[in-house]
């Protein structure tokens, strides 16, 4: 690579998050940053072409199936017709042409590129609808006014504003959530919680007390499944979800001491009285923790928002054990507590060779459903730190 070109190279990789590539001064790829590769799902040069012209770039399957046939033709019409004609091209890029494309460059004079090119793609992720990413290509001299290449960024079209929201989130779990874009069985700790009493709560409160009350709560349990490692799942109003992958935290035990102590505090923060109410009502968090060897979880993206949903029997099963809990309880599942090493369970302040277990069709607070579902599932109530 030329020095000059590696240079540039050199600071673009400080920091991480630059969606980008380099051309050198013959509009071959020279480089590709780690987080497009990652985008691409590329990791080694060989897929992404490097070393080919531009023009030809569109063979390589990592960039000809990462966008859609509309945006492959747009882009040698509106970006590289316009700077390169057939007699610029080299012979491997010509010869490599697709039939469509060297009809277009057939006849086309080159010109001098202006130093800032825009346009857009269509990029496809299996299994969804495409979706546009915004690009600038910026030519790159040296002092002397000398050719040295180009850099092209990629980026999606949204506002600072919009950029500052997703910025307020925790990285690290939308990293575990970008991890998940292939649904499949992963071994799971699950855990459901859910605010009592919160209909007779909304009635009582203003409704803008009450709204703020649901939105600190949400807060919290979101900042502490973050803070052990999980994913937030789902939120249906007053009620949490979350799932901590043995994976991501070392392995069973730690998932589930994470369920656990997520729940805990989160029933210690709302049992506080400092949520700044009008008149602090007595609140209870009843929760249930649950384990899966074998959850089915994966991405949900049904367009206006990212989440990770998770199907089977065991999920389930955490639902009707948190509808059991009453009174702020925290039930914990035998399959879960038995799981526990003798640290984790240390930490927690539990000896799960001394809980005693009750099935949940023996409960008082258990429906039908439950008791049909889930009702030989045996759990402990876990004591209030």
């Amino acid at each position: 690579m030329d020095p000059r070109l590696a240079q540039v190279v050199e600071r673009l990789s400080v920091g991480s998050g630059r969606v980008c590539f380099l051309l050198d001064h013959e509009y071959r790829l020279a480089w590709v940053s780690p987080e497009l590769r990652g985008f691409l799902g590329v990791g080694d040069d060989a897929p992404l072409g490097i070393g080919r012209h531009i023009a030809a770039l569109g063979l390589e399957s990592a960039w000809r199936d990462a966008v859609t046939p509309e945006s492959r033709l747009r882009l040698a019409r509106e970006i590289v017709l316009p700077w390169l004609g057939t007699d610029e091209l080299p012979p491997d890029a010509r010869e490599a042409l697709p039939a469509e494309f060297a009809e277009l460059f057939a006849g086309v004079e080159p010109v001098a590129p202006p130093p800032v090119r825009t346009g857009s793609i269509d990029y496809v992720q299996p299994g969804l609808p495409p979706f546009p990413i915004d690009f600038v290509a910026a030519s790159l001299r040296d002092q002397t006014g000398e050719l040295i290449g180009t850099m092209v960024l990629m980026y999606l079209d949204l506002r600072p504003s919009l950029v500052a929201l997703l910025g307020r989130g925790d990285a690290a779990m939308y990293e575990r959530m970008a991890r998940l874009i292939h649904p499949e069985r992963r071994a799971t700790a699950i855990l459901f919680a859910d605010l009592q009493a919160s209909g007779e709560l909304s009635r009582t409160l203003p409704t803008a007390a009450y709204f703020g009350l649901i939105r600190e709560l949400t807060t919290s349990f979101d900042a502490l499944v973050a803070e052990h490692g999980g994913i937030v799942g789902k939120h249906a109003g007053d009620g949490w979800t979350a799932f901590v992958l043995a994976q991501d935290v070392g392995g069973p035990s730690a998932a589930v001491a994470g369920c656990i102590e997520i729940a805990q505090r989160l029933r210690a923060h709302a049992a506080a009285g400092s949520l700044n109410l009008p008149a602090e009502p007595v609140l209870q968090i009843n929760s249930g923790v649950h384990w899966g060897p074998g959850v089915y979880l994966g991405q949900l993206v049904p367009g206006g928002r990212l989440e990770v949903t998770a199907l089977g029997d065991e999920v389930n099963e955490c639902a009707r054990i948190q509808q059991c809990a009453r009174g702020g309880a925290l039930l914990a599942s035998k399959q879960a507590l038995e799981l526990l090493d003798s640290p984790d369970a240390q930490h927690l302040g539990l000896d799960p060779s001394h809980l005693t277990y009750h099935p949940l069709a023996a409960m008082d607070t258990a429906t039908e459903k439950t008791r049909r579902d889930a009702g030989t599932v045996a759990v402990a109530p876990i004591p209030r730190w």
